[in-house]
């Protein structure tokens, strides 16, 4: 039940069904493949609850986006992934900065 809601019943609220929801020709295709054989999610004996309570971030082995491979082996493809990295740590920074928050590790 946990799966069709994070999928066909999401895409129809967004009125986004005839899009996303599904993995149907013509629609934009994201798919995650999970390492099943890591020692949190090993043995799987139904696939769909092993993902929902047991699966996180570091089981994610590949990913598309629109069809288009963006996370391989557990690596990120991003061309200049340490750019791409500089600029989320500045984001981050100005945030909470803007928040007035103190940034850790500063005086």
């Amino acid at each position: 039940m946990a799966l069709r809601w994070a999928t066909l019943d999401s895409a129809k609220v967004l009125d986004l069904n005839h899009k996303i929801g599904s993995l149907t020709p013509g629609k934009q295709a994201d798919i995650i493949l999970i390492r099943t054989e890591d020692i949190n999610l090993f043995p799987v004996h139904d696939p769909v609850e092993t993902v929902v309570f047991q699966a996180n971030p570091s089981n994610v082995d590949t990913v598309w986006v629109a069809g288009r491979p963006v996370k391989q082996g557990g690596n990120l493809l991003y061309k200049d992934l340490p750019r791409k990295q500089g600029q989320l740590l500045a984001s981050g920074r100005r945030i909470i900065r803007d928040a007035g928050l103190p940034l850790w590790g500063s005086d």
